[in-house]
């Protein structure tokens, strides 16, 4: 979040929106990879050098952030002075909490689904013989999660043409019934499991920067800062409890595999329809 904000700090309108977008872009881009680097890696060398790669990762991203960003001194917001961590501004701007809330079952929805769609392929294919050429489950999330990141931008495009809400109400719907339906595929077909990964994984890409522009957008003159990084820690929260959920029921299901998948994916459709629900209540009228 601090990448994003110095980057739509300098930005307004269209041109901040789809900064926003790109912004996603390239955090789609690097997670959808990470499932083949770190599928490679682990048949090289093992899984620690897995992650270790992804500590080196990290500490170029900091050397990287180091060289581009301008060493500028911070500019006090107007008004009178804030403590710090103090969200209560943040928490009375109704439509900024509105898309933080929408923004949280994203991802909430999004990393249950990351975290668990290599899993899920490798158990749909242990249910039939494949044929060899067939990629590997890494290979195949890797290649979804690219194919996706065009989703992303064109969804927050269109989301600037034909309205905000309309196009996340339409998504997170579409979600909310892929997640219903996506986890009984694997009793059917590998194939059809991994088509339903891919319109699941579409469904979610949609309003993926479209809901991070809304929250920038609606954020208060001198609270862009505290309003990004409630959004940040709300929306992490969110990714932290989705694949715990969807691991919970799992283990519940024992070896009724079919039975754990189909509840574990299906039960985040209430998570995201009632994040959609206050979503559309705080966030304002729909011309928003």
């Amino acid at each position: 979040m601090p990448g994003l904000k110095a980057i739509t700090d300098s930005l307004a309108g269209p041109e901040q929106s789809r900064a926003v977008s790109w912004h996603a872009a390239g955090v789609g881009i690097a997670g959808a990879c990470s499932f083949l680097v770190a599928g490679v890696l682990d048949a090289l060398a093992g899984p620690r050098a897995a992650f270790l790669f992804g500590g080196v990762a990290a500490l170029a991203a900091c050397l990287i952030a180091l060289r581009a960003l301008p060493a500028s001194p911070p500019v006090a917001p107007p008004g009178p002075a804030r403590g710090l961590l103090d969200f209560r501004p943040v928490l009375r701007n109704r439509p900024a909490l509105g898309w933080i809330i929408g923004y949280t079952v994203h991802t909430w929805e999004l990393a249950a689904l990351r975290a668990w769609s290599v899993t899920f392929l490798t158990a749909a294919a242990a249910r039939e013989a494949l044929p060899d050429w067939v990629p590997g489950p890494t290979v195949i999330v890797t290649a979804i999660g690219l194919a996706c990141i065009a989703v992303s931008v064109t969804g927050n495009e269109t989301a600037q043409r034909h309205g905000r809400r309309r196009v996340v109400t339409w998504a997170m719907a579409a979600a909310a019934l892929a997640s219903l339906l996506a986890g009984w595929t694997a009793g059917l077909s590998f194939w059809l499991a991994a088509a339903a990964v891919l319109a699941w994984n579409a469904a979610i890409y949609l309003d993926s920067s479209a809901l991070t522009a809304g929250t920038v957008q609606a954020a208060a003159p001198g609270m862009r800062g505290a309003t990004m990084g409630l959004h940040s820690m709300a929306g992490y929260a969110g990714a932290f409890l989705g694949p715990l959920g969807v691991g919970l029921v799992l283990d519940w299901a024992g070896d009724r595999a079919l039975l754990g998948w189909g509840l574990g994916f299906g039960h985040l459709a209430a998570v995201t329809l009632g994040g959609l629900w206050l979503l559309r209540r705080l966030s304002g009228p729909p011309a928003a």
